[in-house]
């Protein structure tokens, strides 16, 4: 960690390198390379594999171009490579809710927080990506689901605010400002690392 911090030589001092493991040592961070693909939405391609083993890893994802570790090109949403990715993986954690025994219809996909049985102020456009009754988790409330990726770094390869140098500090920032979003109800915030 303090060869990571050079040229400072601070232990806290911010690097993306650091940032990096301990991004990869946060609380459940390999889940994501141990799930089973018992379905395409749930499957990876060799190249897609093959970018988030060297996005982890630290190696260039391309030898093209001044952004050779793909920091920018996952914050710009040319092509709308963002809305892509965000559907992604509502796709797949649709699939994981319904083999657990969820009902996940299509009125459920990206629903109006105001078309659900919580009271909000009229006008209200806060948008739920998966609500999932059914289940048979917290009383047999349904669901609300908001799927969130991040990266402890910037599109320019900096690290994010504390990042360097606490282990999965980044989700749990960001589930506590996920906890604010819906008051009540049961709510689950499927965040996840690229």
């Amino acid at each position: 960690m303090m060869a990571l911090a050079l040229p400072s030589t601070r232990s806290n001092a911010a690097s993306a390198g650091k940032a990096r493991l301990h991004s990869c040592m946060g609380r459940f961070s390999s889940a994501w390379m141990i799930v089973a693909p018992t379905c395409d939405s749930l499957s990876l391609s060799n190249i897609e594999f093959q970018i988030a083993m060297r996005r982890r890893l630290g190696i260039a994802t391309s030898f093209e171009g001044p952004d050779t570790h793909g920091h920018s090109s996952l914050t710009t949403n040319v092509g709308g490579r963002l809305n892509a990715r965000h559907t992604c993986w509502n796709v797949a954690w649709r699939q994981v809710f319904s083999e657990a025994g969820g009902q996940v219809p299509d009125r459920n996909w990206e629903r109006m927080l105001s078309r659900t049985h919580i009271r909000v102020p009229p006008g209200d456009t806060r948008r739920l990506d998966l609500v999932v009754p059914g289940l048979n988790v917290a009383r047999g409330l349904p669901l609300f689901c908001d799927g969130t990726v991040l990266n402890p770094l910037t599109g320019t390869g900096q690290a994010r605010p504390s990042t360097s140098n606490v282990g999965g500090r980044l989700l749990v920032q960001a589930n506590c400002r996920e906890q604010q979003y819906i008051p009540r109800g049961c709510f689950i915030w499927l965040g996840g690392f690229v």
